[in-house]
């Protein structure tokens, strides 16, 4: 089912002077939420009218709580890069440089840069402040 059909069970919720910035954050959590759900079977309408009032629940707490702030919602790559960063620290083995290159998308290059800072951060929360005097 494309999007566009797929909403039409939100849409009906919506009234046509709904904000399009919360019509479009609804339409996404929606979606979302549909994809979530995917079986080889149809979704019953019901359960899609179920969803449809779950994303519009949400779009309004959403907009209760956070509108009216000057609110960035950022796009969490260095944090997805972080969890990456880890996974890849977690699986090597001092010499596999490469096969994370390529299980990565990354270079051999910038796997190491990746875990000579993994190590010096590890390093450094082992060691902690020593008192060397």
């Amino acid at each position: 089912m494309d999007d566009k059909n797929l909403l039409t069970p939100l849409h009906a919720l919506l009234d046509p002077a709904y904000p399009e910035n919360l019509r479009m954050v609804a339409e996404w959590l929606f979606v979302q939420l549909a994809e979530d759900e995917t079986t080889d079977t149809p979704m019953a309408p019901a359960r899609l009218a179920a969803l449809a009032l779950l994303a519009l629940r949400q779009t309004e707490r959403l907009s209760a709580e956070i509108g009216g702030m000057n609110f960035y919602l950022n796009k969490g790559v260095r944090y997805r890069a972080s969890l990456r960063d880890r996974d890849m620290f977690a699986r090597f083995n001092g010499r596999n440089y490469d096969e994370l290159a390529r299980a990565y998308g990354l270079t051999p290059m910038r796997v190491r840069q990746i875990i000579g800072a993994m190590m010096a951060d590890e390093l450094g929360r082992r060691q902690g402040k020593l008192d060397l005097v």
